[in-house]
């Protein structure tokens, strides 16, 4: 009779293993309806954040720069976070107004998110809301539009905090004086030598910059934080820190979270399978091997990370509702909207059919369908 237990137990969780989720992106993508996209005339609108609210509606924080400014510098020296709001999840998306401007439109240029403030990143914990972002400013200068080396050597992360998100759209939200992640040592590019800190040998690869903020709650109650930086010989990493609360302090974990050219990490951590998941923009294709594209990882606690079964989360190609395909020269900033039981029902991200740099800034953000996997 002792068996019976332990084959309970067995088929319990075999069918737990089967309903926790592969996530095979390329079969979930759906093709996209022609009004799922939010783009304006003179701004260049680049990546954004969605929550669906309880009057019904789906809220959207997203960021955009002017084109008056060339578009390579105009993201670090002049972003801003704006509102939109829209009846379904696809769109479309009405701009609303902007909610968050760095603080030289306070007279304080030199503050920390004094310059430029962008990538948003939107969590509900709990019963507050917590609008993630990257600022920057110029140390040297007190002018309205800085340096494009300086602010993108002077990166950093911060939080909005809210109560609701009709109070984060309306500027009723708390905003911090200091960032709730920074580096803990500078050296290498854009770095004068006189401006070094820390031990370029420590472990933790938070250097010169912290930026593009993505954070989930694990399963003990701890939050994950990824963050991008810059190793001090060159080149690009990724790592993560871990807090007792949304807004840390934080913990630097040492050492890398996952190898390869990459940018704008998504972390969620999935209920049913009892472990996170990331999106992130693969540069080139040294992770997934198939060029620029979007790949997934997977890891148990948010700290080691591997690649997922399905590594290839999307290439860089858009098929629309109405029927063409069209290959895009960018597709990145990967943001998730869920449903009630937890499942993912959108892809939002940042999308230019042309380099914007080449071609006058032009660039959208797209809202991508996601059918259930099971």
């Amino acid at each position: 009779m002792k068996a019976i237990p332990t084959l309970l137990l067995l088929a319990t969780t075999l069918a737990s293993a089967e309903a926790a989720p592969e996530y095979n992106f390329q079969k979930m993508i759906q093709p996209v309806p022609l009004h799922s996209k939010l783009e304006h005339k003179d701004w260049s609108t680049w990546g954004s954040a969605v929550l669906k609210g309880d009057d019904g509606k789906y809220h959207m924080f997203y960021c955009r720069w002017p084109k008056s400014i060339p578009w390579a510098t105009s993201w670090v020296v002049d972003a801003e976070i704006c509102y939109a709001v829209a009846d379904a999840p696809d769109g479309p998306f009405k701009h609303v107004r902007t909610i968050l401007r760095g603080r030289k439109h306070e007279d304080k240029p030199q503050s920390w998110d004094g310059a430029s403030v962008y990538n948003p990143h939107l969590k509900q914990f709990g019963n507050k809301f917590y609008l993630y972002y990257t600022a920057g400013h110029d140390p040297y200068s007190k002018k309205m539009i800085g340096s494009r080396d300086h602010v993108v050597a002077n990166q950093c992360i911060g939080v909005l905090v809210a109560n609701s998100l009709q109070d984060l759209a309306t500027g009723k939200f708390k905003r911090f004086d200091q960032p709730i992640l920074k580096p803990v040592k500078r050296f290498g590019r854009f770095v004068k030598k006189g401006e070094q800190y820390g031990d370029i040998n420590d472990p933790i690869p938070a250097n010169t910059i912290v930026v593009n903020p993505s954070i989930d709650q694990r399963a003990d109650g701890k939050y994950i934080l990824m963050y991008k930086s810059w190793k001090p010989k060159g080149g690009m990493t990724h790592a993560v820190a871990i807090g007792d609360s949304p807004t840390g302090p934080f913990t630097f974990h040492p050492g890398e979270a996952f190898k390869g050219y990459a940018e704008d990490p998504y972390i969620w951590f999935d209920q049913r399978g009892q472990k996170f998941f990331c999106l992130v923009k693969d540069f080139n294709g040294s992770i997934t091997k198939k060029g620029a594209s979007m790949a997934l990882f997977e890891s148990e606690d948010g700290i080691q990370w591997k690649h997922a079964k399905h590594l290839l989360a999307s290439d860089l190609r858009i098929t629309w509702k109405e029927g063409s395909t069209r290959k895009v020269h960018h597709l990145e900033r990967p943001q998730l909207l869920f449903d009630e039981a937890g499942k993912p029902i959108m892809l939002y991200a940042a999308c230019a059919l042309q380099s914007p740099v080449r071609n006058s800034g032009k660039s959208f953000n797209i809202h991508i369908p996601l059918a259930d996997e099971d």
